[in-house]
């Protein structure tokens, strides 16, 4: 593909370049999947091409095919599309390429094309699904619409795509979101799979509420009830506590509060009291969202282990709720919530949507304070850049470049230096976005530095990408002292094999 002379001058090359020479199966196989989307972005299809053909691993090969072939459909190459997909031996990642470009043709509006890809396979469902909702968002005649859902054989997508095609026409036109909404109820009764006939229904009632028809919402979430009470127990409380929380959406705290005595694990009824808060608080109803919320977190924290039947479910539940007492500015409840979490990884996520929460509440200063609380160097620069993303999308450009100073201040102590190449290059983005040049300079060519120096084959070569993907957008330039390490990595890759 590339020579080492092409190579010296040109990070993506040289990355390229050097995941050739990586010769273990998985190294090359990572190194190639994280550099092809590159090339994809630039149009560089042909080389994207020879990079999947170097891959090993054939399925790993098969899955980079496939979006390539995506990216072709996009480009309205087609032919090369499908010609890629017959490239592809795994039979499931085909089927799996066909879809995604009739996807493609949908987005570009090219109906007939799509229907023609739909035609070339023997379960076209989800594409007809698809397609119908485009139909519906640009307004198309309810008979085009119907004769395509007709065409779809799978009970449970016939509903879901009734049920959608009836909230996006519940814009414009009531009388024909209500015949669609009508249509998916008597889908719903023919799935045989009780679980996805009771999901469908409480969708169904969710759309009948947008459609402001609150009995047929409670009419059918009462039909969802009654089927659920018939499953086991997890499935049954599962779903319940879904129903729970449409009645009380709907205005009824009675059947809410009948639904939820059903439901026997604590976790669960945490969770739907969190649901419950919600509602109170699109209601602006804030007394009794704060008070089904402290109701959650006393539930979640009586637990005794025997009583917790998945310590992954409570995990997330206490996030839910730390995040909604942040959103109510109750910041001890929130951190209380935060810190009874036992697993360092959700916990680090409650700090960090905690924390996104304030910032739009314009609350910079709490917001500030919860991310330092993040033990974490990587997580804690993460979410400060989370922030000034946030800010910036706000307007609020002084604010924005604090909170991009604190997390470069954090990037120093990330011990992977992989990671902390990521975060160097996304620093280096930021700051150039909000005009501060030489402090993104400088974090491109630290993320560079360490990216070379890497003795780990594949992860260099994902780093260098990475880099390389920042230099090209932002027009920087080598300086001779990294054209000359760059050929030094460059020339010992070409002597060892």
């Amino acid at each position: 593909m590339f020579d080492i002379q092409e190579a010296k001058d040109d990070l993506l090359k040289a990355a390229t370049y050097l995941a050739q020479k990586i010769t273990s199966s998985e190294g090359r196989s990572e190194a190639i999947t994280q550099i092809v989307p590159f090339y994809l972005e630039m149009n560089q299809i042909e080389t994207a091409v020879e990079l999947a053909n170097k891959i090993i691993d054939p399925f790993v090969k098969d899955q980079i095919l496939l979006r390539i072939a995506e990216k072709c459909a996009s480009m309205d190459k087609d032919n090369y599309a499908l010609e890629l997909s017959q490239m592809i031996e795994d039979d499931s990642l085909y089927l799996q390429a066909l879809e995604q470009i009739a996807f493609q043709k949908i987005k570009l509006g090219q109906v007939e094309k799509a229907m023609q890809i739909a035609e070339m396979l023997s379960h076209p469902d989800s594409i007809y699904s698809a397609l119908v909702s485009y139909l519906a968002e640009k307004g198309k005649n309810k008979q085009q619409i119907s004769e395509i859902i007709n065409k779809i054989c799978f009970p449970t997508i016939k509903a879901f795509s009734l049920q959608n095609v009836s909230l996006i026409f519940a814009k414009n036109d009531k009388e024909k979101a209500i015949e669609f909404l009508e249509k998916a109820l008597e889908a719903a009764f023919e799935i045989d799979y009780k679980i996805d006939e009771i999901k469908i229904l409480i969708d169904i009632a969710e759309a009948f509420h947008v459609l402001q028809l609150t009995d047929k919402a409670i009419e059918t979430l009462e039909k969802a009830k009654r089927e659920a009470e018939k499953l086991d127990d997890l499935d049954r409380e599962n779903l319940l506590s879904s129903i729970s929380v449409a009645f009380l959406k709907n205005g009824s705290i009675e059947l809410a509060d009948e639904a939820l005595d059903f439901i026997e694990d604590k976790t669960l009824i945490a969770s739907t009291l969190v649901g419950f808060s919600d509602v109170f608080l699109k209601n602006q109803e804030n007394t009794e969202a704060a008070e089904a919320l402290e109701e959650a977190l006393q539930i979640l924290r009586s637990q005794t282990e025997s009583e917790i039947r998945s310590t992954l479910m409570r995990n997330h539940a206490l996030t839910l709720v730390a995040v909604r007492f942040a959103n109510l500015t109750e910041i001890e409840k929130a951190i209380l919530a935060a810190e009874t979490i036992n697993d360092d990884q959700e916990q680090k996520a409650a700090f960090s949507e905690m924390a996104k929460v304030l910032a739009l509440r314009q609350e910079d200063e709490l917001a500030e304070q919860i991310t330092k609380m993040i033990p974490y160097e990587l997580n804690r620069a993460e979410t400060f850049i989370n922030l000034f993303d946030i800010k910036t999308s706000l307007g609020q450009s002084e604010k924005a470049t604090r909170f991009l100073k604190l997390a470069a201040d954090s990037v120093d102590f990330i011990p992977q230096h992989s990671l902390q190449v990521r975060a160097c290059c996304d620093l280096a983005e930021r700051f150039i976005e909000c005009g501060e040049i030489e402090e993104g300079i400088k974090f491109a060519k630290q993320a560079l530095q360490m990216s070379l120096k890497m003795r780990n084959e594949a992860l260099r070569v994902v780093c260098l990408g990475y880099v390389a993907n920042v230099y090209r957008k932002n027009n920087l330039t080598l300086s001779e002292e990294e054209k000359n390490l760059l050929y030094e990595i460059l020339f010992r890759a070409e002597t060892s094999t």
